[in-house]
């Protein structure tokens, strides 16, 4: 294979370097060597730049709870295309802005490459804001045909950080089977969810407030997509999470089974 990509790509044939050039923009230059052989690990956190370090800590720390081998990556794995090696990847909270910005539309089109071909993706907070389709400021990833809208002004208003209440709305779901019908939980920020098309289109559950969809999941060709506009993963009353944030707000219960369901689900076979 190697031997053969490089006869087409040092052909001179004006359609060979095309080709060339194709597999070299959607894959990266290493795209070009099928020798590389990255060991699978089985989720991928990105703490790169845009992100919070308080959800990135938080959300390895329920990840390696959950029994799960993770490794964190940055936006220079993402232009490499080193994250082929997950088998799913998590987004957190942050600045979507931020995440448009680092990422670029080839990041992001990697990204979008890596779930369309079977990739899991969770996105947390701003990972959701950035996985729609481009808004009129910012680039999005692409994998949602909706619109992620945030902040929720009804909710708090930007840069506010409060508690708030969502509620199962599909029971037999993978991600709330067993689950409380209530939870109390973070919300800094994140959107909620407007589907343009909604055939595929799961809403797990939704915000107490508005009625609108707060947590939701479907497919982008191969694969399974999580999006919360919560972050599950901030226990305001247990130094489990690795921090301080949220020590004054009192939540009654965790989250973090929802992270578990949500990676599972992610990971899991539909197809």
């Amino acid at each position: 294979m190697k031997q053969l990509m490089n006869k087409i790509c040092n052909s001179g044939n004006v359609i060979s370097l095309t080709f060339c050039l194709v597999v070299t923009v959607i894959g990266g230059c290493k795209s070009l060597d099928p020798t590389k052989d990255l060991e699978e690990v089985e989720v991928g956190i990105y703490g790169g730049l845009g992100s919070w370090d308080v959800s990135v800590t938080a959300l390895s720390l329920a990840v390696m709870e959950a029994g799960y081998e993770y490794q964190e990556f940055n936006e220079i794995d993402v232009f490499n295309n080193d994250i082929s090696r997950f088998r799913m990847i998590i987004m957190p909270g942050g600045n979507p802005q931020d995440y448009s910005s680092a990422l670029g539309s080839i990041g992001m089109k990697r990204i979008q490459n890596f779930v369309k071909f079977g990739g899991g993706y969770f996105g947390v907070g701003a990972g959701a804001s950035i996985a729609d389709m481009d808004s009129l400021v910012w680039g999005g990833i692409g994998i949602f045909n909706g619109d992620s809208v945030w902040p929720i002004n009804q909710i708090a208003q930007y840069p506010e950080t409060v508690l708030t209440e969502i509620l199962k709305t599909e029971v037999d779901h993978d991600v709330s089977r067993g689950s409380a019908d209530k939870f109390t939980t973070l919300y800094r920020w994140g959107p909620y969810f407007v589907p343009y098309h909604p055939d595929n289109f799961s809403t797990i559950y939704n915000y107490s407030i508005t009625g609108s969809p707060a947590m939701v999941s479907f497919t982008y060709g191969s694969g399974i997509v999580v999006l919360t506009g919560c972050q599950f993963e901030i226990e305001e009353n247990d130094e489990r999470d690795g921090g301080d944030f949220g020590n004054n707000l009192y939540d009654p219960e965790t989250e973090w089974e929802l992270i578990n369901n949500s990676i599972k689900f992610c990971m899991s076979d539909l197809f």
